[in-house]
């Protein structure tokens, strides 16, 4: 009898202990609930504003870095610096948007810098997507975060335009230029990956088959000179072959080529203008180097070199030249494809008015006439 007095003790304690817990539970989810949908709560976006630059500068007086204007900014950002910019895109919000932005776009730059200060990374990882599409290789998180913050350090985002201010997209386009420009920069200092560069440039533009090493690092040299003040239409006349020295220049200068474009527009340019450039420089420049000579009119190997197409394509299972009709048939279709490819982008009218040297039209006019040699000798190989 005692023993089953107890368990309804027991009992009663558990459905009481069960009440009592139920009861706070609910008071807590009472709270929460006022304090999202109490009008008293909400916050007008100034509020929100000047709550979220506050903790980022409590943040940084924590850490040191919020007394100095002037400290290394290379992977810190400074108090003072940081101010500058979040106090322009505070005013802009305020005055309802500027320059044909919208306080909603104008916010979530503001959100971006808030977001460096503890951070995290989505803004990152969309700027590494967009590079990896225009590239095909992803961007480092950590190095996108340092990018951004050696942006707001320098006030860079408020220097691009004295009449608007940056969206978030712009920034990320930024980014993405500048993180491009620093693999170039890498590449011209002797680390270059010419399959890498190789493979990005066909990524924007399929068509081009054969682009040496020689010819994408002397677009590189393009590019510099370009990005100092070059004109472009004089980059291939004829005189002193470039050293390097537009390249150093630019880096001594650096960031001053990316804060305004003083000496150039190239701050304007997208990852995707410059691959495009650099692949259109690689044409020009691959068009003006000799082509492997043919050691006879039967040398059909050497002229499946010149038409940049593998031997396989007209060898067969014994190792000699096929004797299958419809492999020879598919071959030859490639063969006059990769020809009038070919005849069209070599052809020596296209580069007569770029003011080359005697020589390198001299050259031009010896690669084309290589060009028609081959496809004679692989189009009498097929047909015979």
């Amino acid at each position: 009898m005692a023993q089953k007095f107890d368990i309804i003790l027991y009992a009663l304690a558990g459905m009481v202990g069960i009440f009592v817990f139920s009861k706070i539970i609910a008071v807590i989810f009472r709270q929460l609930y006022e304090s999202f949908t109490s009008p008293e709560k909400k916050h007008n976006s100034a509020q929100d504003l000047d709550r979220m630059i506050e903790r980022q500068k409590q943040m940084l007086r924590a850490s040191g870095l919020g007394t100095s204007h002037t400290g290394n900014t290379n992977s810190k950002i400074s108090g003072g610096q940081i101010s500058s910019t979040e106090e322009a895109y505070k005013s802009a919000i305020e005055k309802g948007g500027i320059g044909g932005r919208t306080p909603e776009q104008l916010k979530t730059v503001l959100e971006l810098i808030d977001q460096l200060q503890w951070g995290t990374g989505k803004n990152s990882q969309r700027i590494s997507d967009k590079y990896k599409s225009i590239t095909g290789f992803p961007l480092d998180l950590g190095e996108i975060q340092l990018l951004l913050k050696e942006q707001v350090a320098h006030s860079y985002w408020l220097k691009y335009s004295p009449h608007e201010l940056l969206a978030l997209e712009d920034i990320e386009r930024i980014i993405v230029t500048r993180a491009l420009l620093d693999e170039v920069a890498s590449a011209r200092d002797g680390q270059i990956d010419g399959s890498k560069w190789m493979t990005m440039l066909r990524r924007q533009n399929p068509d081009f088959r054969s682009l040496r090493d020689s010819s994408l690092s002397k677009s590189m040299d393009h590019l510099f000179e370009v990005l100092k003040g070059a004109d472009e239409g004089k980059l291939f006349a004829p005189g002193p072959s470039y050293k390097g020295k537009a390249k150093q220049e630019l880096i001594r200068q650096y960031p001053m080529w990316m804060n305004g474009g003083k000496k150039s527009s190239f701050h304007q340019w997208s990852g995707e203008k410059i691959l495009l450039k650099m692949a259109e420089w690689c044409q020009a420049l691959d068009s003006i180097s000799p082509l492997s000579p043919l050691s006879g009119k039967d040398d059909w190997q050497g002229a499946l070199r010149i038409f940049n197409l593998p031997e396989k394509l007209l060898i067969g299972e014994n190792g000699k030249f096929t004797q299958d009709a419809n492999k020879i048939k598919v071959a030859l279709e490639s063969i006059k494809k990769t020809y009038k490819e070919l005849a069209s982008k070599r052809h020596p009218d296209k580069f007569s008015a770029k003011g080359l040297s005697g020589e390198a039209q001299k050259t031009i006019e010896e690669n084309f006439m290589l060009i028609q040699q081959a496809y004679d000798i692989l189009k009498e190989k097929c047909q015979s």
